[in-house]
């Protein structure tokens, strides 16, 4: 597989606040990430980053080299299958870096089994959506709308355990 460029971006989202809308997707299948970038794309878009390879992904978080100048996203899209990385090890590199812990990890995978779920929960992610191949253009909707209206967590709430398990009409 190629190794990845810098992620490119859409223009800056307006901001809530002082807080201008970011997100790092860690996929690894080029037509997800497609859809996923047309449904940040639309107004306000939202700057929208693309990571297929868990190595990446970790060292743009981190700004490592080559990514020293790398952007912080304000939400992070994770599939939990991603080359190089597994996805326990993603969870806590993210969650350990005081930089990045606060940021919101949404895990997302075709998998439904509880026990995929739990494990996402347990290790920080603060939401895990199932996104079956015949619904992935209304799970993706469902992510952004939801962390359109979140707020940043308080200290208190940081342990505060989101799910979107299904989206209806």
């Amino acid at each position: 597989m190629p190794q990845a460029e810098v992620p490119q971006a859409l223009p800056e989202a307006p901001a809530r606040g002082n807080r201008a809308r970011k997100v790092l997707l860690a996929e690894d299948c080029p037509q997800s990430a497609l859809l996923f970038h047309s449904g940040f794309a639309k107004p306000p878009p939202w700057k929208v980053g693309w990571m297929p390879d868990g190595k990446d992904v970790l060292s743009f978080l981190l700004k490592h080299p080559p990514y020293e100048d790398a952007w912080t996203p304000t939400l992070i899209v994770l599939n939990i299958n991603l080359p190089h990385v597994d996805r326990l090890t993603l969870l806590r590199e993210i969650k350990s870096a005081p930089a990045l812990a606060p940021i919101p990890i949404v895990t997302w995978s075709v998998s439904q089994n509880r026990e995929e779920i739990a494990f996402s929960y347990q290790h920080g992610a603060a939401a895990f959506v199932s996104k079956p191949v015949w619904e992935i253009r209304r799970q993706i909707t469902a992510i952004r709308a939801f962390w359109e209206e979140a707020q940043p967590p308080l200290e208190s709430q940081l342990d505060t355990i989101f799910l979107v398990s299904e989206v209806t009409d």
